[in-house]
Order: C-alpha cells, then structure tokens, then sequence
C-alpha cells in the first residue's frame, strides 16, 4: 500500500510541479524521491519536523482534491 501511495504521489508532483511552491518542491523532492527522513530534511531547512510533516500533507491533501 505504502510503494502504491508513493507512486501516486510522485506521478502527481511530476505533473503539478510547476505549480507548487519552492518550499513544497523542495520537501516533496527530498521526501519522496531522494528519500529523506522528516529530520534530514527539517535539519537541512532549519525548521521543526512537525513543519516539515505538515506541509508534506497538506501538499498531498491538495492533492487528493485534485483527482476529484
């Protein structure tokens, strides 16, 4: 389910890239396709894990709506 989600994911931003924000591409980039833990990537920004997350899912969340 995890490697199905991932795809997905990854098959969207690919698409909507050009669409994003720097920092939502730069989190989506390290998270999904360069495989980068929260920290690693919260470290490399200087902001909190918990930012990092939360603007990963509200990315995704985004887009969800988008399929509909």
């Amino acid at each position: 389910m995890e490697l199905e989600k991932n795809e997905r994911v990854n098959a969207l931003f690919a698409f909507y890239q050009p669409l994003l924000t720097t920092k939502q591409n730069d989190y989506l980039q390290l998270y999904y396709a360069d495989d980068f833990s929260l920290g690693e990537i919260a470290e490399e920004f200087a902001v909190s894990r918990q930012a990092v997350y939360d603007n990963i899912r509200r990315t995704e969340k985004n887009f969800g709506r988008v399929r509909r």
